[in-house]
């Protein structure tokens, strides 16, 4: 009777890893996402080279993954695209710089946009609102002297 226990412990883990959906077709309920050392590793890259144009393939090149594997694994592991999480953070950069007064052509290539009509688009898209609206909304953190 052993071979009747092990098919009901690998039925049980396929009922676990699979279900049946509302048409009754069976999908995967669960995707593993890339490694603690590949999300580290692709965090540093992404962060270091926030500035210049970071491919897919690259990154896949540097998790040692598929770079059809790694775009879903990316996704599993930081819940959106490796497009979308881009350009949050290029957004997020700016956002701080804004403070500093400096002009928005110059925040913009230092945080890798080709110009400051791509970073205000980019921008609009994530945060609602301009980098002009923001910064006034925020205060740009200069003090006028007399």
């Amino acid at each position: 009777m052993p071979r009747v226990g092990c098919l009901a412990q690998a039925s049980a883990l396929l009922r676990d890893s699979f279900a049946l959906s509302d048409s009754g077709e069976l999908h995967q309920t669960s995707r593993s996402g890339l490694a603690p050392w590949q999300v580290r590793r692709v965090r540093a890259y992404v962060e270091a080279h926030l500035d210049e144009p970071i491919r897919v393939a690259g990154l896949a090149i540097l998790s040692r993954l598929s770079v059809s594997y790694f775009s879903v694994a990316f996704r599993c592991s930081f819940g959106v695209s490796l497009h979308k999480f881009l350009a949050r953070l290029r957004v997020e950069r700016p956002a701080l710089m804004l403070s500093t007064g400096q002009p928005l052509s110059q925040i913009a290539l230092a945080c890798g946009f080709c110009d400051q009509a791509h970073l205000s688009r980019q921008f609009r898209r994530v945060t609602g609102t301009t980098p002009h609206g923001w910064r006034r909304e925020h205060g740009s953190g200069l003090t006028l002297s007399n």
